[in-house]
């Protein structure tokens, strides 16, 4: 499925992550910068040794990473891609903690350094559907209200936005939510990192 916004071109697509010939993968973490699961799991496994170490570095240097919150790597020498940024999502409680808006954040915060490194293609994963438990049709729904909101409000950064999903059940519930985000009229642009909550 492809969609345009602006200049931007925003595809969902069944793929492996670290297959998408962008500039920055966003990869699902943990608080502590280590693998996260299956998809990330592939990153890593692909990637070598080299991203775990970038990772844990910045750990080491600045503390674990919240929920809400990213940190940018270098993917090295073994992924096509430029950077990894790894993401921390929040884990599903059922809906009484923020998680709606901690994952809008994820995804805001993951974009916010794709755009502050000059990254003009990108590829997102479906943040926190698995192992956190987060509902499908409602991280679909979140993500793709931020990530039209941001192409608004930043108009000229990206050429292309991938949506890199796993099965058909993701692609069709992230194509529902850009089908219903895009019916928005476009945003002033303006824009700073979010701040989680």
């Amino acid at each position: 499925m492809e969609y345009r916004r602006g200049s931007t071109t925003i595809r969902v697509i069944q793929e492996t992550l670290h297959k998408a010939p962008v500039q920055a993968l966003v990869s699902p973490s943990t608080m502590t910068l280590t693998v996260a699961g299956d998809v990330d799991g592939a990153l890593h496994r692909a990637a070598g040794a080299e991203l775990l170490g970038h990772a844990q570095a910045i750990r080491k240097a600045h503390g674990n990473c919240p929920p809400g919150n990213a940190v940018i790597t270098l993917a090295g020498d073994k992924l096509a891609a430029d950077y990894v940024i790894h993401a921390v999502g929040p884990m599903w409680a059922g809906g009484q903690a923020n998680e709606e808006d901690t994952l809008y954040t994820t995804y805001w915060n993951a974009l916010w350094l794709a755009h502050q490194n000059e990254v003009e293609s990108v590829a997102l994963p479906s943040i926190s559907t698995g192992a956190y438990r987060f509902p499908l049709d409602k991280a679909a729904m979140v993500s793709t209200q931020a990530v039209v909101k941001f192409v608004d409000e930043h108009p000229e950064r990206f050429t292309s936005i991938w949506h890199v999903v796993r099965t058909e059940t993701e692609a069709k519930a992230y194509g529902a939510g850009y089908t219903i985000a895009l019916q928005q009229p476009p945003s002033t642009p303006k824009s700073e990192p979010k701040e989680t909550t």
